[in-house]
């Protein structure tokens, strides 16, 4: 008489079942997200100081700035800041202008 093992399919988990990996996959996305940081007036102070040496000297900058969920980085050249709206307007490698609000800046670097 021989054994009719199943293998595998009596050790299968019963948590592996489609709710249980849709809040695998919705926990990993929550942990993706980063807060937006706090800068104090040094951090403030010095962006002000590389943007305004852009501006001046046509200077290439890289700008990490927080959008929505987590940073992302830009690089160009500083064409103008808007006082009103507080907002930087950006000229990229690739010539498309981009807008990014001061709030949102993150890190300036040469």
């Amino acid at each position: 008489m021989a054994i009719r093992d199943r293998g595998i399919m009596k050790f299968r988990m019963v948590g592996f079942q489609p709710e249980f990996i849709h809040n695998l996959r919705q926990q990993h996305k929550e942990q993706e997200i980063i807060p937006k940081p706090t800068l104090d007036e040094q951090q403030l102070e010095y962006f002000n100081q590389v943007i305004c040496e852009s501006m001046e000297f046509h200077k290439k900058v890289t700008i990490t700035y927080y959008s929505g969920t987590n940073s992302e980085y830009l690089k160009g050249f500083i064409h103008y800041f808007d006082e009103k709206k507080f907002t930087l307007k950006i000229v990229c490698c690739s010539n498309q202008n981009q807008t990014i609000q001061c709030s949102d800046i993150i890190d300036i670097e040469y």
